[in-house]
Parts: structure tokens; sequence; C-alpha cells
């Protein structure tokens, strides 16, 4: 079956459509975000505040309050989309070349026949599998790119302490400061690709993508570790406005405590 507008806008239902799941459901994020009102995008959060409601007191209250939960923070997702373009452009930009890029050049390495048997196989999870573990990569690239800043600064106030015996020039840390941090950002920036808020802004692209792109991230511990938690947490300045407090509650309430442990730290911060 060839991939369809169904798959595309889907949030839930199984695909078995040609993309594999490479396709699915994000688009519909996408299509939302780029609406010129806000009429669907209301409908999309009042059908998760109606279904969190209804989960109390029912029979299965954890499955539904968890699906729940997550549908509330897409739909805090969406609407800060809708607010910065250049973010959905991006989502829509990684997104296309899973679905494009990566699917045909699997399709070429295994054949037709090949990738007709593996599909399934990728819509369980594969692609925000492959997302989600990629963002934690690049993050922890990110950390160690803070840490080694912060401690190539304390290694020339080291330096230039202990060396006043040799009578260096002094220079304040402040000064030392501004200077290593513009360096941390100007060489990276000599190299194509290689800007690190080119490499931030796709990280939480990546992350956005892999969140609307999981059919269950409630069932997917690395969506919710990778992907979910900075978000919510607002690691970012720029992503401060994007999870409302009140959808943090519902999803330190419905989802593994240990899947959310900085969202956890910020609520207190």
């Amino acid at each position: 079956m060839a991939h369809n507008i169904q798959c595309a806008r889907a949030r839930r239902e199984e695909c078995v459509c040609s993309c594999g799941g490479a396709k699915h459901g994000w688009f519909r994020g996408i299509e939302l975000a780029r609406q010129q009102t806000s009429k669907e995008r209301e409908e999309f959060r009042a059908k998760a505040d109606h279904e969190w409601a209804s989960s109390a007191g029912m029979s299965g209250r954890e499955q539904k309050a968890s699906k729940a939960s997550i549908e509330t923070a897409v739909a805090d997702l969406v609407d800060w989309l809708a607010l910065h373009e250049s973010v959905t452009n991006r989502v829509n930009i990684i997104g296309d070349a899973l679905g494009n890029g990566v699917t045909r050049e699997l399709e070429d390495a295994l054949g037709s026949d090949g990738m007709d048997r593996l599909r399934r196989s990728l819509f369980d999870h594969f692609w925000c599998d492959l997302i989600a573990v990629c963002a934690c990569a690049i993050g922890r690239y990110m950390w160690w790119h803070k840490s080694a800043c912060e401690a190539a600064i304390h290694a020339i106030l080291r330096s230039r302490r202990r060396d006043r015996r040799d009578q260096r020039s002094p220079i304040e840390e402040a000064v030392i400061k501004l200077a290593v941090q513009t360096a941390w950002k100007a060489i990276p920036a000599t190299m194509p690709g290689m800007s690190l808020e080119h490499v931030d802004d796709t990280l939480w692209a990546m992350r956005i993508l892999a969140i609307l792109l999981c059919p269950a991230p409630e069932q997917h511990e690395e969506v919710a570790k990778c992907c979910l938690d900075p978000i919510t947490a607002h690691a970012r300045s720029a992503m401060k406005a994007a999870i409302a407090s009140d959808t943090k509650e519902r999803l330190l309430q419905a989802l593994p405590p240990d899947w959310l442990l900085d969202t956890q730290i910020s609520l207190y911060m």
C-alpha cells in the first residue's frame, strides 16, 4: 500500500503503508502548526484534555492517562511550533530526509522484496528510536562542549596563577571567560555545518520530530528520556514556553518517574 494522507496525519493507528512508519504521524503536527487559525489546534487540545479527565476512575486508567498526558504535551508543542516557523521548517526538513533519503537508501541496499519484509518491523518504534538515540548522542556532545569550555577557562586561570612567578601579566577572570567562550563558538563556525547554534537547533528539531513520529511515546523509554524530558525540563531558554506546567504535572503523574528526572527537578527551580 502506498503512503497516504491517513498515515501522515495519524497519531496512533498502525502504519501498513509503504513508508514503514518513517512518515507516520509527524506531518499532522506540522500541518496543525502551520494553520492560519488555531481552531483545529484547540480541538486537538480539547480532545486530549477530555481523555485525561475521563481516564479518572476508569479501568486501565494508567494507560489512558499516559496517552492523554502525551497528547497534551504534543498539543503544547504544536502551539509552540505555530509561533516558531524556523523550528517547524527544520522539523519538516529532518522528517523528509528520514522518510525519503534514508528509506530510499535502505531500499537500494535491500531491494524491494527485502524492504517489503522489513517495513512492519520498521514501524515498531524503529524510526523514533533512531531519532531519539541520535538526539541523545548530540545532547552529550553539547554537554561535553559546555563542560570542556568551562574546563578550558579553569585551566587558563590555574596556569596564570601558577606562573605568576614568571611575571605573567595579570588578566581579569571575566576577560579570560569572555575570550574562551568567544573562541569556543568561533572555531567550530569556521567549518561548514559545524556552527554550535546550528547543531543545537537541529537537536531540538530532532527531539520534537521523535515525539510527533512515535506511535506511543508513553511506552518508549528512549523517546521520553532523550527527547521529551529535555524539552519539558526547559533546558534551553527558547523552549521555556513550549510545555505548560500543568502538562508537566500530568506527565509526571502518568509516566515512570525515572523517565523524566530533569523535568522533576525543573518544577522546583
